[in-house]
């Protein structure tokens, strides 16, 4: 009979021992899972041992003794940290409660949310929280006949309204499109140059064209003096007379005045004489025209 209740004793000590080491695993779980808001907290620490002690107290229906390790339960986050912006709707956690030994499902949790609003305003509810601010999350089960209660606790923040910037819609450039003005300075065409060209003055002085020698050119006077052909020389004519020879005795000579015929024979002289005048009747005459020749050409 002793050894029987040993037995039973140690049996429930073990089952005691395995439940207390769920719960404790679970919570070292929990405590992994709410690295997510460990960077936030309630500042003023009043007011976070106020909240503290309310949550204490919410969770002290779960202190019971654990008698038969099949009725031991636990409650399990589906996230059991979660920081959330505020948009003006609530936010809160989920978790179900499971048996400790099978793992079967039981229940959801009941959620107690406990926390401090941003204006440090305490807040107790099971209503999801809206309004910024640090949330504890008391998850709990009550407990049935078959069932031990159990408890699980988990954080939600809801951060403030993000100061939202205007929607910056690009402002069109106004700057009106800046087309070049055209450049109104007139082309310069350049000047002609108005200064006359200087054309040369004509040498006005006039060319003095070599006055031609009006002295006019003296042409030699042909000599008028008739060239003066020299006469021929009149070669001396033998005086044909007949040197008087004293005459002899006269012996009757024929008349030689005339010929056969009975004609006069002129004498030898005078028809020299003839002769002369008649060459220098010519020589003047040729004289003459040569000299009317050349006045003409003059």
């Amino acid at each position: 009979m002793k050894k029987f209740k040993m037995a039973r004793i140690l049996a429930i000590a073990l089952s005691a021992a395995f439940v207390v080491g769920s719960v404790s695993m679970s919570t070292k779980a929990d405590d992994d899972d709410m690295a997510a808001v460990a960077g936030y907290s309630i500042e003023d620490e009043s007011l976070d041992a106020e909240v503290n002690a309310l949550v204490d107290e919410a969770s002290e229906f779960a202190n019971v003794e654990v008698v038969d390790p099949a009725k031991s339960t636990f409650v399990a986050f589906v996230n059991p940290a979660k920081v959330v912006e505020y948009d003006g709707k609530p936010h809160g956690l989920y978790a179900n409660v499971f048996t400790t030994v099978t793992k079967d499902y039981v229940a959801s949790a009941k959620l107690l949310y406990i926390g401090a609003t941003e204006d440090g305003t305490i807040y107790r509810s099971f209503e999801k929280p809206v309004e910024p601010g640090y949330y504890h999350v008391v998850a709990m089960y009550y407990g049935s006949e078959d069932y031990y209660p159990s408890v699980a606790y988990g954080v939600i923040v809801i951060l403030p309204e993000k100061e939202s910037e205007p929607e910056v819609t690009p402002t069109p450039d106004v700057t009106p499109e800046v087309t070049p003005t055209p450049d109104v300075t007139p082309e310069v065409t350049p000047t002609p140059d108005v200064t006359p060209e200087v054309t040369p003055t004509p040498d006005v002085t006039p060319e003095v064209t070599p006055t031609p020698d009006v002295t006019p050119e003296v042409t030699p006077t042909p000599d008028v003096t008739p060239e003066v052909t020299p006469a021929p020389t009149e070669t001396p004519v033998e005086d044909e007379t007949p040197e008087v020879t004293p005459a002899p005795t006269e012996t009757p000579v024929e008349d030689e005045t005339s010929d056969d015929n009975g004609h006069e024979i002129p004498k030898t002289a005078d028809a020299t004489n003839v002769i002369a005048y008649v060459v220098v009747m010519l020589s003047a005459v040729a004289v003459m025209v040569a000299s009317v020749f050349a006045r003409k050409r003059a």
